[in-house]
């Protein structure tokens, strides 16, 4: 089933409070720009509270030789996980802090270039190491914000199973804009209601069956000893041996 589009749930809002889409504030703005506003509010709320599945992407981009520097997608919220393909020698890239690549690796660029095992986060941008020596396939797979809505036949991002979800946060929105509190305090109480049941569906995994992993037979440490050796050991091989450097 195709995903509603956005001027399907602003009719509805209207229609539920009694105005009409050609309608002006004391603005000037029409009551249909309004109903897209209160659409657009309602999903960004649903996507703060939890992350459903329509929203999990993966984009892919290319390194260039010698480039350390790259932009996440468009609209991403939390990113999930990045590799770096390079046949049988690609993977997971590890993610460290601006902090601690500036205190161990103030000057990547006298480093030796290699494919990449570590990225860094900066704002919407983000850094390799090592730097790139040649073209590499990244693939990111993250959780986005909806798109915001600006045009009535756009689809929502949404399945039509939050329809339900988004209709009543608009409502709850829309009764407070006309200072109709009782019933904006309503459409609140059942647009928690509505989150809650479209949430449990959205968590259910009933064939998933974790196992926990063992520790590693090599006595390890808390760090590694070069978290930038590509070789090194994960961060935690067993907590409960130290060795002191």
């Amino acid at each position: 089933m195709a995903n509603t589009a956005a001027s399907t749930l602003i009719t509805r809002a209207l229609d539920y409070i009694s105005r009409a889409s050609t309608g002006t504030t004391r603005s000037g703005q029409t009551m249909e720009n309004m109903a897209m506003s209160w659409l657009n509010a309602a999903m960004m709320r649903i996507s703060k509270m939890h992350d459903f599945r329509e929203m999990y992407k993966q984009y892919s981009m290319d390194t260039s030789d010698g480039v350390k520097g790259y932009t996440f997608p468009t609209n991403w919220k939390v990113i999930l996980d990045m590799r770096m393909m390079d046949g049988t020698n690609s993977r997971k890239l590890r993610m460290e802090s601006p902090e601690f690549l500036d205190k161990y690796r103030p000057y990547p660029e006298g480093d030796s270039e290699d494919i990449s095992y570590t990225y860094i986060p900066f704002g919407n941008d983000f850094d390799v190491y090592p730097i790139p020596d040649a073209t590499y396939a990244m693939y990111c797979k993250c959780i986005t914000w909806p798109a915001v809505i600006a045009a009535t036949a756009t689809l929502i991002d949404y399945e039509p199973n939050k329809d339900d979800v988004i209709l009543a946060y608009m409502l709850s929105d829309a009764f407070n804009f006309l200072q109709l509190l009782t019933d904006a305090a309503k459409w609140e109480t059942t647009a928690k209601a509505r989150l809650a049941e479209a949430y449990k569906v959205d968590t259910r995994k009933p064939d998933w069956n974790p196992v926990a992993q063992g520790f590693s037979s090599v006595p390890g440490e808390y760090f590694a000893e070069d978290r930038y050796d590509a070789t090194a050991e994960e961060w935690i091989v067993n907590p409960f041996i130290f060795r002191s450097r």
